[in-house]
């Protein structure tokens, strides 16, 4: 028995390490595309190409597990993002709102002023004469 037939061929390999670590498709057939364009063929024993295997399955699935926690995070601080975008035009709008009435208050404060500034016309109070003043000398005539 030669040492490298206790080892299952390239393709039985990459079919295993395929299915243990959830490769793509597209992946595992670059994997073997790579054998067959250095002329390696699949059916020869992985033995010397295990290690290197095992290592490029497990980069992937590394890559690919951090490439999903990173499309989630994404998602969600996506919607977060519009979480806040909602409310930030909440308080905008309650803001707005405020300002209208503080404008509101400001002109009716304005115009009572204005109206205290203004010239009345005289009131009389009961029990209160109202007399014609002349100017004149000070003394009494």
């Amino acid at each position: 028995m030669h040492d490298d037939d206790r080892f299952l061929s390239l393709d039985a390999s990459i079919a295993l390490l395929a299915a243990d670590s959830g490769a793509p498709a597209p992946f595992v057939a670059k994997i073997r595309a790579l054998f067959e364009a250095k002329g390696i063929s699949l059916e020869r024993s992985a033995g010397p190409y295990l290690a290197a295997l095992r290592e490029a399955f497990r980069r992937e699935e590394s890559l690919r597990l951090l490439s999903d926690r990173s499309s989630d995070a994404l998602a969600r601080a996506r919607h977060d993002l519009g979480r806040l975008d909602g409310d930030w035009e909440r308080q905008l709008a309650h803001l707005r709102a405020l300002q209208d009435a503080l404008h509101a208050q400001a002109r009716r404060l304005r115009s009572g002023v204005e109206q205290l500034a203004a010239p009345s016309r005289t009131v009389l109070c009961p029990g209160s004469v109202e007399l014609p003043f002349v100017p004149g000398p000070d003394t009494v005539q």
